[in-house]
């Protein structure tokens, strides 16, 4: 399950637990005959996620410890006798749960999937070597480039895509879905650059793996949504929108023609 999904899932028990519901909620994961305040339906959250989520949920509640100092002042304040010594007591205990704390939640993190941390890179035996997801007339004319400037160029197709447009002098690859095995299979593990030129979702997905399993150097999407270029940022790709490369290019010419 992509990040995206997860995201969905959590922010919708979240908008039951806060707002509750009513026979009219349209909120997946509400019962359709409570009268309002009612829990979150289990069922429509994936297994897995419960699963992993239960087991350490008490994880990311160690270090929050703002409350727990305001009771201990009153606490010291109410009890004059015996209340200082408790108060002494409970400090102690929430300094050693600032220690832990932190990373016990990045564990819990880490253990349920939702890290999302990039990995580090190691391709410096790897350099100039590029994986190319899309097989049409931009992407071939870009491998061409790409080879004859030394580099090492794999096209790649996914599903029932057409790839008649690839020729004998590029090393071509076809993949039945994405996936961490797919994408291992035609080498983007050990590529220095990908190039994403498929739809957004597609290309969003590429990325998303790439980044956290592979720790890919460089990430270049062709944007087709301008609505999507946050979800690709974020996974610190470089983005190229077609429109908008036009258009600083033709201002680049007119600006400064002698520098082209």
């Amino acid at each position: 399950m992509c990040l995206e999904a997860k995201y969905v899932i959590y922010q919708r028990i979240i908008d039951v637990i806060d707002d509750g519901c009513t026979a009219d909620s349209n909120i997946p994961g509400c019962f359709s005959d409570c009268g309002g305040g009612c829990e979150p339906d289990i069922e429509d959250v994936p297994s897995d996620t419960v699963a992993h989520g239960y087991k350490i949920a008490w994880a990311g509640y160690v270090s929050p410890a703002g409350v727990s100092i305001g009771l201990t002042a009153v606490i010291a304040a109410e009890f004059q006798s015996w209340g200082t010594e408790l108060a002494s007591i409970i400090m102690a205990v929430i300094i050693l749960n600032q220690l832990i704390g932190p990373p016990l939640l990045k564990w819990a993190l880490i253990y349920v999937g939702e890290s999302h941390v990039r990995p580090g890179s190691a391709f410096s035996a790897n350099q100039g070597f590029s994986v190319l997801f899309g097989i049409e007339n931009q992407s071939v004319a870009l491998a061409r480039q790409l080879k004859n400037n030394g580099w090492k160029v794999r096209l790649v197709s996914v599903g029932n895509s057409q790839d008649e447009l690839a020729s004998s002098d590029i090393e071509t690859e076809k993949i039945s879905e994405i996936s961490r095995d797919t994408l291992k299979q035609v080498g983007a593990d050990k590529a220095e650059s990908i190039v994403a030129m498929l739809s957004d979702d597609e290309n969003f997905r590429i990325c998303e793996i790439a980044y956290e399993n592979f720790g890919t150097i460089e990430m270049v999407v062709r944007l087709n949504q301008r609505n999507n270029f946050d979800r690709f940022h974020r996974l610190g790709a470089k983005i190229v929108e077609p429109s908008t490369a036009i258009i600083s290019l033709l201002d680049h010419y007119v600006r400064s023609p002698r520098s082209v």
